[in-house]
């Protein structure tokens, strides 16, 4: 049973998106997987063939990709790599037969988020695709922050900017004022500036905002 992509509506828990794309699975194992996998409360669109499936790449909405389903094992690790030469990052389960512990290597390597092995029952798959899935919400929702962060830190005017360089180095307010050539006063002022553009309450706050955001300092 194939679904128009477009058309597909997401089903949801609490934020998670469980929408799942089964590649190599028309099959008769693969439609009662994704028949078992709808009952379980997850979108499923199925796929015979990987060129169809890059063919609505464009339109598909975010989900976790299976591949492998049916005996017919497609090459994951090509598969993988095509999918980052489209820019996809959709996270990828891969079957694997029991046993080849070599492509279940080669598949991780490649950056499948989950290896399950093929055949597979649908509550063990529908437990790997949730757990893929909730990674990737949790990497995004961090990296949401990590650009709100970054934000605030660009609305720091220069010599705000240069107290939270000194601030994140531990340098006190008196210090701070001898190199930049101002008033301990002045340092206060924008100390509190900084503080409110940061929405931060505290040094150790803007100390861990700015390991957040990958800034260094010696």
């Amino acid at each position: 049973m194939s679904v128009n992509p477009t058309l597909d509506a997401p089903a949801i828990v609490g934020a998670i998106v469980r929408r799942v794309y089964l590649l190599n699975s028309n099959d008769a194992p693969g439609v009662g997987i994704a028949a078992e996998l709808r009952e379980c409360g997850f979108s499923v669109t199925c796929f015979a063939t990987i060129d169809s499936f890059f063919a609505v790449l464009p339109v598909l909405a975010p989900g976790c990709v299976v591949t492998g389903l049916c005996s017919d094992l497609i090459d994951g690790v090509a598969f993988q790599r095509e999918l980052r030469v489209h820019g996809c990052n959709f996270p990828v389960i891969a079957a694997t037969a029991a046993g080849d512990v070599p492509a279940a290597v080669r598949a991780m390597k490649a950056g499948a988020a989950d290896i399950v092995v093929h055949p597979v029952g649908a509550a063990e798959l529908g437990a790997a695709v949730h757990g893929a899935l909730a990674s990737r919400h949790r990497d995004q929702a961090d990296s949401d922050e990590v650009q709100a962060m970054r934000a605030r830190l660009a609305r720091l005017t220069r010599r705000e900017r240069q107290v939270f360089d000194g601030l994140v180095k531990g340098a006190v307010n008196k210090s701070i004022a001898n190199e930049l050539g101002i008033s301990p006063r002045t340092v206060e002022v924008h100390r509190a500036k900084v503080m409110e553009k940061l929405a931060c309450r505290s040094l150790p706050e803007i100390v861990r905002l700015a390991l957040q955001v990958g800034l260094s300092f010696a």
